[in-house]
Order: C-alpha cells, then sequence, then structure tokens
C-alpha cells in the first residue's frame, strides 16, 4: 500500500468512525441501526461497552443489546460535545481508530441534573473489497478516584479507609449514646474529669483519704496509624531484627495513642520528675517497654510528621521513660504526648478518651493501707452504686462495692493488691520452679551416684591389676575422677545450653517486654544447682574413691 493510498482509506476509517457514533448516540433510529449492521465485520465481530453487561463476544449478542439500548434511547437525546479520533495501520488489510468521545444529554426542558459521559474508545476495522468493516469496539469510561500519578486508585481508598477507620474510632461515642446516654452525659458534664466527679459524690471522704492524683486520658487518633512511623522508622536503614517488627505486626493498624501534655506532666509530678515542655508545633514520644525501644528510638531518628485531627506536628526527642498508670510492669508503649489543644481538637471533633487512668497518692491520714483502699471503694461507690444501671461491662468486678460501668470507674487497682497479687503469683511460681526443679535434680544425681558407685565396686578387680602393674594410687584416683566427672558434668552441661536458648528466647519475648531481670534467679538456680548437684558429685566421687581404696588394700 503506497503512502497515499495509506493516509486515504485511514481517513476513510476515521470517518466511518464517526458516522457509527453519530448513528448510535445523535440518531438511534432504524435506519441508524440497519447502517450500524451493515458496518460490521459480521462473521468475527465483538464489543466491551462502558457497562458491566455490555460484553458482546458475537454479532448476535451485540444486536440483541443494541435493541435494547434503541428502545431505551427513545426518552433521551445526546449532543456531541468534544471528540477527538486517531488512526493507525495494524498490517495491510487492518487498522485501528482510537480516541475519545465526551456527551451530555440534550434534554427536551430544562433539567438540574444532566447524564454526562467522557468516554475512550478503541475501534479495529478490517478491510473488504473497497470498504472497511467493523470488527471490534471497546468503549471504557476513565476511573475518575484514580489521579494522573497513580497506577491504580490509590489516593481515594485510603481516603476511604481513614474514614472508615475514623467511624470506627467513633463507635465508642455511638455506644454510649445508644446504651447509656446518661453516662455520657455526667461523662460531658464534668469534661472527662474522673477526679472531680469522684470528688463530687463524696467530698469529705476524698478529702481524707486522697492526698494528690493525676489522671491521664488517652485518645485513639482517628485519621492517622503508627504505620507511617514504623515506615519512616524502617527508612532509617535500622536493622529489621533490631526493630522487632515481626513481633510486633499488629502495630503498624493500630491508630496513634495520644495523652495531653497537661496530664503526662502530671503524671511525671506524682512520679517526682520534671515536667516536659513542647515547642511549638512539636509532639514527643513515650515509651518504658523495653521490646519496643528499639522502634522508638528509630522512630525519633527519622523526626517524622504526626497529623493530630488535621494538624501536623513534629516528633521531637528525648524518649520519656516515664510509666502513665500503676502497673507491675512497663506498660507505656509508642504514646504520643502532644499539645493541649491537639487533644482539645479530638474532644471537639466528637472523639471521647480510648482509656482513662486515675492515679491517686493517698492522704497521710494514719490509716492503714486495707483501711484506704477500703475508703476509696466507697468513694466510688457513692458514684455509682451496685443497683445503678447503664452500660455494666459483664461480670468484671462482680465482687466490688460499686457498680463496673464504663464510666468514670470500671476497676481499681491499688498499690496493695498489686503487691499482694504480685507476691502471691511469684510465690506460687517460686514454689512450682523450686519444686519441680529441685525433684529433677535430685533424681539425676542420685540415678548418676548409684550408677557411677556400682560401676566403682564391679571395676575394683580391674584397678587391682592396674595397681600390680605399677600404677600408683593418685594415678588411680586421678582416672576415678576424671571419670566422675565426665558422667555428672555432660548431663549438666546439656542442660546449661538448653537453658540458655530457653532463657534467652523468654527474655527477648517476654521478660525484657515486662521489664523483668532473668539475673537474680539464674544466680539463684545456679548456686542452688552448684550445691546440691555438686555436693552430689563430691560425694559420689568420695565414695567410689573409697571402694577402690578398699579393694586395693585387699590385694
Amino acid at each position: 500500500m503506497g503512502e497515499t493510498m495509506e493516509r486515504v482509506w485511514l481517513d476513510e476509517a476515521i470517518e466511518l468512525a464517526k458516522a457509527l457514533w453519530r448513528a448510535y448516540v445523535l440518531e438511534p433510529t432504524e435506519e441508524g441501526g440497519r447502517f450500524i449492521f451493515d458496518s460490521l465485520f459480521q462473521s468475527d465481530f465483538s464489543l466491551i461497552g462502558t457497562g458491566k453487561h455490555e460484553m458482546y463476544p458475537n454479532l448476535p449478542a451485540f444486536m440483541a443489546g443494541l435493541e435494547r439500548d434503541q428502545e431505551e434511547a427513545r426518552d433521551i437525546t445526546f449532543e456531541i460535545l468534544d471528540d477527538y479520533y486517531e488512526a493507525r495501520p495494524l498490517d495491510e488489510r487492518c487498522c485501528i481508530v482510537f480516541g475519545t468521545l465526551w456527551v451530555r444529554e440534550k434534554p427536551s426542558k430544562p433539567k438540574p441534573l444532566l447524564v454526562e459521559m467522557d468516554t475512550r474508545f478503541s475501534m479495529v476495522f478490517r478491510r473488504e473489497g473497497d470498504r472497511w468493516l467493523l470488527a471490534h469496539l471497546h468503549h471504557s469510561t476513565p476511573n475518575v478516584d484514580q489521579r494522573r500519578d497513580e497506577y491504580y486508585p490509590k489516593t481515594v481508598t485510603e481516603q476511604a479507609n481513614a474514614a472508615l477507620a475514623y467511624s470506627k474510632t467513633l463507635e465508642r461515642r455511638a455506644e454510649m449514646e445508644a446504651e447509656a446516654p446518661d453516662r455520657l452525659a455526667q461523662a460531658e458534664s464534668f469534661n472527662w474529669d474522673m477526679a472531680a466527679a469522684l470528688q463530687d459524690a463524696a467530698p469529705e471522704l476524698w478529702a481524707e483519704t486522697v492526698g494528690a492524683w493525676a489522671q491521664v486520658s488517652t485518645y485513639a487518633v482517628p485519621d492517622m496509624t503508627y504505620d507511617p512511623l514504623v515506615a519512616a522508622a524502617e527508612a532509617t536503614g535500622a536493622d529489621p531484627a533490631a526493630l522487632r517488627l515481626d513481633d510486633l505486626d499488629s502495630v503498624r493498624a493500630t491508630h496513634l495513642t495520644v495523652v495531653s501534655l497537661s496530664d503526662f506532666n502530671d503524671t511525671r509530678a506524682l512520679q517526682g520528675q520534671e515536667p516536659v515542655t513542647l515547642e511549638a508545633g512539636t509532639c514527643a514520644l513515650a515509651n518504658n517497654m523495653e521490646i519496643v525501644e528499639p522502634l522508638a528510638r528509630a522512630v525519633l531518628e527519622a523526626v517524622p510528621t504526626v497529623t493530630i485531627a488535621g494538624t501536623d506536628y513534629a516528633l521531637a526527642g528525648p524518649l520519656y521513660d516515664t510509666q502513665l498508670e500503676d502497673n507491675a510492669m512497663a506498660a507505656t508503649a509508642m504514646v504520643i504526648v502532644a499539645p493541649d489543644e491537639a487533644v482539645e481538637a479530638l474532644k471537639e471533633a466528637g472523639c471521647i478518651p480510648d482509656m482513662q487512668y486515675l492515679n491517686v497518692m493517698y492522704a497521710d491520714n494514719g490509716k492503714t493501707a486495707s483501711e484506704n483502699d477500703a475508703a476509696l471503694g466507697d468513694i466510688v461507690a457513692a458514684l455509682q452504686p451496685r443497683d445503678m444501671g447503664g452500660f455494666e461491662k459483664g461480670t468484671q468486678g462482680a465482687d466490688d462495692p460499686y457498680a463496673s460501668l464504663l464510666w468514670p470507674v470500671t476497676r481499681i487497682l491499688t498499690a496493695n493488691e498489686m503487691l499482694s497479687q504480685s507476691a502471691g503469683l511469684r510465690l506460687m511460681i517460686t514454689y512450682l520452679a523450686l519444686y519441680i526443679g529441685f525433684v529433677f535434680l535430685i533424681s539425676t544425681a542420685a540415678i548418676l551416684a548409684i550408677q557411677q558407685l556400682s560401676q566403682a565396686s564391679d571395676s575394683t578387680p580391674r584397678y587391682r591389676i592396674l595397681w600390680k602393674l605399677g600404677c600408683d594410687r593418685g594415678m588411680i584416683y586421678r582416672s576415678l575422677l576424671a571419670q566422675v566427672l565426665v558422667y555428672f558434668l555432660v548431663p549438666l552441661g546439656l542442660a546449661v545450653c538448653h537453658s540458655v536458648c530457653a532463657i534467652g528466647v523468654l527474655s527477648d519475648s517476654l521478660l525484657d517486654a515486662i521489664g523483668v531481670s532473668s539475673a537474680g534467679p539464674i544466680a539463684m538456680a545456679a548456686a542452688l544447682t552448684l550445691v546440691i548437684y555438686g555436693g552430689y558429685m563430691l560425694v559420689t566421687y568420695l565414695a567410689a574413691r573409697g571402694i577402690v581404696k578398699g579393694s586395693l588394700q585387699q590385694g
């Protein structure tokens, strides 16, 4: 095909494409339908339209769909606002025409909303004799949610997920509004101040019992998770194994936990620590859990931006290890310390506290710890007596003298109770460990001792022969000592290797996370093993030596 003829044929294809669109869009009549039918490559035609159902693999399927479309089109008229066509040859007998088609409804009378379609198309034509026939048409509408530089509609997906996450953070408020509106109203009347509500319920008992207090209210940030912070930490080049992300796989999807600067400083003051100040436009990070500390420090090194209620704050160091609640373990994990106005913005957006802790120091009133604990229970019972309904938390706190409500108090944990529980748990674990360990240790040492003494007794004739052959007593006794050491120390070495692996795993996954040191128990276990196991080994050697010595004297 010559250059001139090729251009002429391509122009003919473009004109046919325009005529087909006019017949389909502007003139959906029987005559237009016949023109469309006559212009199709009837032995092998296919079409993909803009509707999900418009997938026509052959001509009969398309004609059935075209008949339905023309019936529906009788009630509407379109006009072409803009169109664009470009043709390219595929081979000597085929070409493709592609472009855009922007159409809008042309109403007979004014309407507030009009049907409008900004579409794209590609049409494959086949040359038959002196004319083009349409073999395939693909007509589509672009995804308006997909931005120019996106491979898929990423932004709108992220926005939708953020909206869902935001709505989920408001579920707690909706739950309270539906099931306990009186509790929500009370909380908001006191501005979520637990101490003010308790003091108002029993002012005299509160003044007598409570010397100092600090409340911590944590909020879940609706529009941001920890994922950007983790990504920033990874971008610093920190060792992934050191960040422990495999152990912290759920942290990425967790919403940021935020406390206000005033709550944070009140808690620090209660612990005798200096207050923290924040520069304008910054926030801080608090963490005292060892398992999370490498990640927290990597996050601070990256200096990421935290978004709270639509405002950006730069995360600034240092890392604070303040404990926010009365707990037997380290319990502050990657908590954002934000300016008070940021938390107020969250409250104005409809967020309510995710968790609230009221840390209380008893007054110097001459009462015992148990008496003060009982007085604190009476203060809570004055505000929420047991027969008071509204948002009960199941059987939790069933033995408490007060109703276990969502606000203000669900659970009381006093230092006296915590020490008692911790001591009881530690005593039980220590007893079980010592009992089981002692039984196994004694059993192993006794079996080895019996085996060595029996072997020494059976070997007395051999020792006499060695003595007669010229071996002195010292050499025989050293051989006996080496044998006893091997039999006792090889099992001990295997046990030590097993213990090192087990304690290493426990330290990484549990003990370090809760801030418990394993050095003391290891030292105690080593001393106990040295005394008992070493004592059995020494006694076994001396007894075996006595057996051999008696045999040599008889010989």
